[in-house]
């Protein structure tokens, strides 16, 4: 029984042991499969890399290189592996041996070094070899992997290009504010000695026209023949010219270096006008010229501004239409252009029946030194500064000048200005628009001041021509003077019996008009409380500003104007009494 059982066992036996033999071969080929698709997709994965890569064995011979690598050298792994030397990809040997040194002692190597493809085109990469190793931890190849950083060397030089033309550029620009530095300082110190130039040359030249332009004014007040009043008259108009030319000059450099600054002060239009009309009557009288002027009563009684420099722009305009006109009239309007809360736009007309202007010279007419014709200079005299600088304060004035004007018909020069208008007279009280005449400007018998506002009086200066017309034109007033020339003297006086008005010159020996003004301030008790008025040659704001910051009370520019001297001795009159 058994025996016959023993084939078919040993059958089945075989059978389950071809079976098991079956499924384990089944089972390693499906892991070979397994691992072959693996190792597939590793391959995929390291062939599509945007980096060259290379793998070798230990003696450096190639045994794979991806797409890129291939791409980027231009070598197959046959080609390499046929090339002269193992080092044929790197254009620095000592790198190469470098490499393979470090590879041999079991280290890694990655740096930046110059590598070179098969056409021997040479380029920057970073580089890194690593060691492969088995299970065992045995090294059995090498993983070599090469950057192209052509284009990060090409942006890292034009970065370092960029920051040393930023650094260079950093070191022009301060080389160049160094340089304005020094160019604003040597401006300042230009504009500094100019000023000191200017201020004393005011100073030298105002002090001897004070005595022209005074004893002219003087003497014009005694009985003379009419010859010698035609002679008198040339004298002071040749003075007046002089002090313009002065005037303007300095009037310029200041607005040229920023140095004007407007007052605000309430101030009435009709009575600016009419002080215009009568500074400047004189001149259109010798002509036989018609001057008058209208006020729009529309005009707010009181407007806030500086009415010094309009009345400076409204006479620079009227004598340019007297200068130009020799028969008919020069008439001054003033107008209220627009009105609006708190804030008005005045509008100032000069029209003449002069000369004219042609309109194709028309634009030269506010440049500085320019006239429109050559021979208007010889002719009609000037500097060419006065309607610059009138152009200049109407534009700080928030306004501007403008012509209408044709050869040989006449001409219209008009300027407007923003004002503030002061509060409670934005409309006016007055119901006569006729002309207003400055009660102040009209010279009345002189001795009448003194019998109405009796002052003792101390007229303080160093030159004894100046001394002389300030003495002489308050004889007219009515007035007898003691003189002290100089500061010192003043103070001395003042002390030993007080005077009620001083007339003080700034620029003195000893002790100057300043000093001499805070001491007499620093004396106690009422009657050292004198109206002290500066008559000086110093004609610039700042001039003005150290005299008020002194204490004096009043500020005058030689040459003397005896009808301010007179509207300053009235305000004296009205403090001290």
């Amino acid at each position: 029984m058994l025996s016959t059982l023993t084939p078919w066992l040993l059958a089945a036996v075989l059978t389950c042991a071809l079976v098991v033999m079956i499924l384990r071969a089944r089972r390693q080929s499906l892991a070979l499969a397994a691992t072959a698709a693996k190792l597939k997709r590793l391959v995929q994965a390291v062939d599509s890399a945007s980096d060259a890569i290379g793998i070798g064995d230990m003696d450096s011979n190639s045994l794979f290189h991806n797409k890129s690598h291939v791409a980027l050298f231009g070598y197959s792994v046959e080609h390499l592996n046929a090339a002269e030397e193992p080092a044929a990809l790197f254009a620095d040997k000592a790198v190469a041996r470098e490499i393979h040194a470090s590879i041999r002692a079991g280290r890694s190597w990655h740096g930046e070094t110059d590598i070179k493809d098969r056409s021997g085109r040479v380029f920057p990469a970073f580089v890194r070899a690593d060691i492969i190793r088995d299970d065992d931890g045995t090294p059995t190849g090498i993983f070599g992997v090469f950057t192209d950083i052509t284009e990060r060397r090409r942006q890292e030089i034009a970065l370092r290009t960029s920051e040393e033309n930023l650094r260079r550029a950093n070191l022009d620009l301060q080389t160049a504010v160094e340089e304005a530095r020094r160019l604003a300082r040597a401006a300042e110190a230009a504009n500094a000695a100019k000023g000191a130039f200017l201020a004393t040359m005011s100073h030298e030249i105002r002090t001897p026209l004070n005595g022209v332009i005074g004893m002219t004014q003087i003497l014009d007040g005694t009985v003379l023949s009419e010859e010698q009043r035609e002679l008198l008259r040339t004298i002071k108009l040749s003075g007046e010219a002089l002090l313009i030319i002065i005037n303007d000059t300095l009037d310029y450099s200041k607005i040229e270096a920023g140095h004007v600054e407007l007052q605000r002060q309430p101030y009435d239009v009709a009575t600016c006008v009419a002080e215009s009309i009568d500074l400047i009557a004189d001149r259109a009288r010798h002509k036989g010229l018609a001057l008058t002027h209208r006020v729009d009563p529309a005009i707010p009684r009181m407007v806030i501004g500086d009415a010094a420099r309009l009345r400076q722009i409204l006479i620079n305009l009227l004598g340019n239409a007297i200068k130009f006109t020799d028969h008919g009239a020069v008439v001054l309007t003033a107008e209220l252009a627009a009105h609006a809360g708190d804030r008005c736009t005045l509008r100032l007309s000069v029209r003449d029946t002069g000369i004219g202007i042609a309109r194709e010279k028309q634009d030269r007419l506010f440049q500085r030194f320019s006239q429109v014709d050559d021979t208007n200079t010889r002719k009609y005299g000037g500097t060419g500064l006065g309607l610059a600088i009138s152009k200049r304060l109407a534009e700080l004035m928030g306004g501007t000048i403008t012509v209408e004007s044709d050869a040989g018909r006449g001409s219209i020069f008009t300027v407007t200005i923003e004002a503030g208008v002061s509060a409670g007279t934005s409309r006016p009280d007055r119901p006569d628009p006729a002309p207003i005449e400055n009660p102040e400007s009209k010279i009345e018998n002189p001795a009448r001041l003194a019998d109405r506002m009796p002052l003792r009086v101390l007229i303080t200066d160093d030159n004894p021509v100046n001394q002389r017309v300030a003495a002489l034109t308050m004889k007219r007033f009515g007035y007898a003077c003691d003189l002290a020339n100089d500061g010192a003297a003043a103070v001395a006086a003042h002390e030993r019996s007080p005077y009620d008005l001083i007339l003080m010159d700034v620029q003195m020996p000893v002790m100057d008009g300043l000093e001499a003004t805070r001491r007499i301030r620093a004396l106690t008790g009422s009657a050292h409380r004198p109206w002290i008025i500066a008559i000086t040659a110093g004609a610039f704001e700042e001039d003005r500003l150290n005299a008020l910051g002194a204490g004096m009370n009043d500020f005058l520019n030689k040459p003397l104007n005896a009808d301010l001297l007179r509207g300053s001795i009235t305000r004296g009159w009205q403090a001290v009494r």
